[in-house]
Formats: structure tokens, C-alpha cells, sequence
């Protein structure tokens, strides 16, 4: 380390202190073990001088010089100008910086992966970055091969990683962490670009834009079978939401497959569904796509889709729900949106979705002033519900329309329904 001079202290965090250093007239950083660190800190400091060695990618920092064998312990890198973290505030609202940035951190954890690497951390301090593009991964400290039984660092009921960005079997168990981990993480790295300042503990998908709301919904489920099972699948997804992957047109392909699903006789109608389903959560922003695609879908399609992909259901729904309230229809047209919104809510027994189901019925059917769709809703309104339901449902209808719910109040204001809703509606008549 002779040739290089240390300069100033850039930070510090876990078991390692980075600096500047200068090697002539170029500064780089140099990321430096603790001295009074366990030996756990430093089998892991070597490991993860060992896993950048092996990788070799423009979106992962590159190791420059090392030394592992005697203390100090230290590698060289590049030194960025900035990291994620410090820049997310100013990439809010702004789609193009948010694309570019994250095609990069979905190109290196492709890459990376595919050379059996996890990362188990990732988060925005650890995006390094001197613009938009030039950005790399680093602080692979608690990454593993994938085909590494070493357990040492990751005792069973140890978690790893930072809490916001570390999936929930991470919380549980580090060792059992895997692909899919990451994902999760990625996940929340696309949500914090797009919310900017971050409230701990709070995820609220409502404050991201629909099109990157589908992608992260998938990345962070709770169970790791639902989310994207690699990164190529995720970046594909994501790059078809966003445009930059062109594909047959989607109408042109949900045609086909309605088609199919009409004829009641193909072979492959789980995957036929299956494809739909990835057509419309990669399609959130083309509103008359949703709308107009769920409307042409036969019913028992729908309830057969509920079943084989709940979550994904209930996100297009909620799209659809939406876009179907702002919208302007013919007479006939608005009757059979209402028709398609009770076949719906007997199709799903989940609680939100069946009331997002009756808050866009109520919003269609008074915004139209159709009777045929108030009668519906009323008659919705009026069914025994099982405990809780009701709740539900006056959550939802609170973000009504108040001139709606009030003349709806004038009709439903009845001890004969759900408290919950009797209890409501008398308050708005």
C-alpha cells in the first residue's frame, strides 16, 4: 500500500473504515477492516474481497489491490462521487435518472447471480456512483456463492442485511437467504428512487406511479415463490413495463388468448392465464388496455385467475377499479360495466378487493346516474357479510365521492345491514 497516500475519511459502517487515497495525480478509495474487529469481521472481509475478485462487470465496483494474508486487512477500489442514498432525494419525479439507474443495479445483480453470487445487502448506501452512468454494487461484505454451504456467519435465528431492504426470511434466518432475497431487496431499491425520503417502517405502494407499483408489489411479497424467481425475469418485466422492450402488441396477444379461453377447450389454460395475467401487470399505465381487457375476459376466466394468482389479481383489479371510475361510457356500455363488477365481487371473497369492487360500482353507477348500477350496488350493500367485511368496505368508501355517498345514504341508512355500514351510511345521510 506503499504507493498509495491516505487522505481524508470518506465513512465508516459495520466492520470497516473507507478513505481517500492518492496514486499520483488519481484519488481512489481504499476500504480498511477494523483493527480491533472478530475473526468472524474478517473471514467476512475476505470473502468479500474474494467474491468482487472473481466478478468483472462495469455495474460492479471493481477491486484494484488488495491485501487479505496480513494485517491490515484493506482493498482499493474506485472512488465515486456519491452513493444512492445520497442522491434518491433529488431522483424523485424524475422516470429517466429512476430507469437508468436501475437497469444498471439489475444488470449487475444479473450478472452476478449468474456467476452464483448473492448479495444478502442491498441498499442505496451501497450504490456507488459518479452519474447516471457509472454505477456499480459494492460491499458484497455479507454476500455468499450460492453453492456454499458455509453457515459460519449466518447462525440460524441471525439476520442479515438492513432492515427495510432484507426480506422476510432473512429476518428469520440469514442462512436461508437466496436469489429471491435480493429481489426483495431490488424491490425496495426501485420503491425508495421513486418515494425520495424514506419513513422507517412504512411501505406504502399508494405514492408510486402504477407502472412501477406492479413490479415492486411482485419483487416484495412475503412468500419468495410469488415474487420474480431470477433477475432476468424481473428486468424483463420491468422493461416491458417501461417501453424499452418491444414485444407483439399486447392487445393483439390478449385477443388470441381471450379467444382460447372463450372456446372453453384449450389444453393450456393455466398457462393461457398465466399469460394474460403478465400482459395486464406489465400494461398498468395503458388504461383503456386494463379496462378494456378485463371487461372482454369471460367471468369464470376471472375467478379462475383470482385463484391461480391471487396478489396479481388483486393488483389489476385495483387498476381496473380505478381506471373504470374516471371514465366516461354510453348508457348501454355503463350497464354492463356493472353486470362485469357483480360478477367480480362473487367471484373474489377478499375482503378489499370485493370493496374496491363496490366503491367503483357506486362511483360508475351515481357518476352515470344509471339506476341499474345504484340498484346493484344497493343490493350488494344490503347481502349478510361476515364480520370484519363490513369494516372493510366503509374503509374503502370513505374515499368516495361524498355527493354519491350521500344520496346512497338516503336508501341504505338501515339497522337491516352490516353495523359497520348501517353505522356509516346513517352518518352520511
Amino acid at each position: 500500500m506503499s504507493e498509495f497516500v491516505e487522505q481524508t475519511k470518506l465513512g465508516e459502517g459495520g466492520f470497516g473504515e473507507v478513505y481517500v487515497c492518492d496514486k499520483g495525480n488519481v484519488s481512489y478509495a481504499i476500504k480498511k477492516l477494523s483493527l480491533n474487529c472478530s475473526e468472524d469481521a474478517e473471514a467476512r472481509f475476505q470473502r468479500e474481497i474474494r467474491i468482487l475478485s472473481t466478478l468483472d462487470h462495469p455495474n460492479i465496483v471493481k477491486v484494484l489491490s488488495h491485501q487479505w494474508a496480513t494485517r491490515p486487512f484493506y482493498y482499493i477500489m474506485p472512488l465515486y462521487e456519491c452513493s444512492l442514498e445520497q442522491e434518491r432525494a433529488k431522483i424523485r419525479e424524475r422516470e429517466d435518472r429512476a430507469n437508468k439507474i436501475f437497469r444498471a443495479v439489475l444488470d449487475g445483480m444479473e450478472y452476478a447471480h449468474e456467476q452464483g453470487v448473492l448479495h444478502r445487502d442491498l441498499k442505496p448506501a451501497n450504490i456507488l456512483m459518479n452519474n447516471d452512468d457509472d454505477v456499480v454494487i459494492s460491499d458484497f461484505g455479507l454476500g455468499r456463492f450460492t453453492d456454499s454451504d458455509t453457515t459460519r456467519f449466518t447462525r440460524t435465528g441471525h439476520g442479515l442485511g438492513s432492515y427495510f431492504y432484507m426480506a422476510p426470511e432473512q429476518h428469520h434466518d440469514g442462512k436461508h437467504a437466496d436469489r429471491r432475497s435480493d429481489i426483495f431487496a431490488l424491490g425496495r431499491l426501485l420503491y425508495v428512487m421513486h418515494v425520495g425520503s424514506l419513513v422507517p417502517l412504512v411501505f406504502d405502494l399508494s405514492k408510486v406511479p402504477c407502472h412501477a407499483r406492479v413490479i415492486i408489489n411482485k419483487c416484495c411479497q412475503n412468500d419468495s415463490d410469488k415474487r420474480f424467481q431470477n433477475v432476468s425475469e424481473l428486468k424483463l418485466a420491468w422493461l416491458t413495463t417501461i417501453g424499452a422492450f418491444h414485444s407483439p402488441p399486447a392487445a393483439e396477444r390478449v385477443n388470441t388468448i381471450i379467444g382460447d379461453l372463450h372456446g372453453n377447450g384449450a389444453s393450456n389454460r393455466v398457462a393461457r392465464l398465466s399469460e394474460l395475467c403478465d400482459l395486464l401487470m406489465t400494461n398498468p399505465d395503458d388504461a383503456d388496455f386494463i379496462h378494456g381487457t378485463i371487461m372482454k375476459v369471460p367471468d369464470d376466466a376471472l375467478a379462475e385467475l383470482a385463484s391461480l394468482r391471487f396478489d396479481d389479481f388483486r393488483m389489476i383489479l385495483c387498476l381496473f377499479c380505478e381506471v373504470t371510475s374516471r371514465q366516461s361510457y354510453g348508457f348501454s356500455y355503463t350497464d354492463r360495466i356493472g353486470d362485469k363488477l357483480v360478477s367480480l365481487y362473487l367471484a373474489v371473497a377478499d375482503f378489499e378487493t370485493r370493496a374496491d369492487l363496490l366503491r367503483c360500482l357506486l362511483e360508475v353507477g351515481h357518476g352515470h346516474n344509471r339506476f341499474h348500477l345504484m340498484n346493484l350496488f344497493e343490493n350488494l350493500i344490503r347481502e349478510p357479510r361476515p364480520p370484519g367485511e363490513g369494516f372493510a368496505i366503509v374503509e374503502k368508501l370513505k374515499e368516495a365521492t361524498p355527493r354519491y355517498l350521500s344520496r346512497a345514504a338516503k336508501k341504505l341508512a338501515s339497522p337491516a345491514i352490516d353495523k359497520s355500514l348501517f353505522a356509516f351510511f346513517e352518518e352520511q345521510a
